[in-house]
């Protein structure tokens, strides 16, 4: 993306690609793209070709949420895997395709960018292309909301199956700036395939270190009857059986302490399997506890918004809106 300083005479403020649950309050969105540009007021517009038709000479600012964020809210609104991956598709290449057609004047923002004082190379950059001052930056005071952890996981196995979806979340994630600001539940996500996949090599690497065990302990066992064996036979000649009978007993103290050296590391084996089971339980026992507890509280949050009390009293909390904070 290039760097071209553009002084421009208005800021348009799109939502692309990004859904409902996922929102910010577009209020405090304007505000702080605002401050890099005191003295300009920003527009809004509801989708980025709108914005782009409404003036030749407009930057665009994009609030565009990161792939796997954006799917998993795809994936929450109750969509079928298939038909969320589809809807994603269908908009990212829309999106691209028109950043592509207006690469000069669109400039595509991952929301978390806007939500943090702390000095961001993307922030620099997001002020050289509208032509304002980071300095005056006023970050966005407000929560950004995030998907269940569950469709994070599942919306970042769904791009990383599909090459055309792989490929486009790539694509974006290179023209977005911030897009390497993570939020908490992808952070999350990101820590428990890290985590997944040091599980999975620790348990290989005991797999084989077990087989490998065993192996020896199959070869020790056999070489212990031949010694035995030996042994016997041995016993029975004349002249050095004595001195011959040492040697091999000696031998045999030898295989015993190798033996039990087998058994401790499989016992230790066997209790590092059993506190990988034991964790693996606990973790998905406090996911179902967690995905519980959110849909309890979304249920019991419809319940209120649905109930006969909400809906009489609204007229009551517009007034008050209407006569402002300090009414009683």
């Amino acid at each position: 993306m290039p760097d071209t300083n553009q002084s421009t005479a208005t800021v348009s403020v799109g939502i692309v690609v990004s859904d409902p649950g996922g929102a910010m309050p577009l209020d405090a969105v304007v505000a702080a793209i605002g401050s890099l540009l005191p003295d300009v007021r920003p527009t809004r517009h509801a989708a980025l070709e709108e914005a782009l038709a409404a003036d030749p000479d407009m930057s665009v600012v994009a609030l565009v949420w990161s792939p796997t964020t954006s799917l998993a809210w795809q994936l929450g609104s109750a969509e079928t895997p298939e038909r969320a991956i589809a809807t994603w598709t269908d908009r990212a290449t829309a999106l691209l395709r028109a950043q592509r057609r207006a690469r000069r004047r669109v400039t595509l923002v991952h929301p978390p960018l806007l939500c943090s004082d702390a000095p961001r190379p993307g922030l620099a950059a997001l002020a050289r292309r509208i032509g304002g001052d980071p300095a005056a930056f006023t970050s966005v005071d407000a929560q950004i909301a995030e998907p269940d952890p569950v469709d994070l996981l599942c919306a970042d196995v769904l791009l990383r199956e599909r090459n055309e979806a792989f490929a486009l979340a790539q694509e974006l994630r290179s023209a977005t700036l911030g897009a390497e600001i993570g939020t908490a539940g992808l952070t999350a996500v990101v820590k428990a395939r890290a985590a997944l996949r040091e599980n999975e090599a620790e348990k290989a690497r005991l797999l084989e270190e077990r087989a490998l065990l065993r192996e020896t302990m199959a070869a020790q066992l056999e070489h212990h009857d031949s010694v035995m064996a030996t042994l016997g036979t041995e016993r029975a000649r004349a002249g050095n059986a004595e001195t011959r009978l040492r040697e091999l007993e000696s031998r045999l103290a030898d295989h015993h302490l190798q033996k039990a050296t087998a058994e401790a590391l499989q016992h230790r084996f066997d209790e590092a399997s059993a506190q990988r089971k034991r964790r693996d339980a606990i973790a998905a026992a406090q996911m179902l506890t967690d995905a519980r507890d959110i849909r309890r509280l979304q249920a019991e949050l419809a319940r209120i918004y649905a109930s006969r009390s909400w809906k009489i009293t609204e007229p009551v909390r517009a007034l008050r809106r209407h006569l402002g904070p300090n009414s009683s």
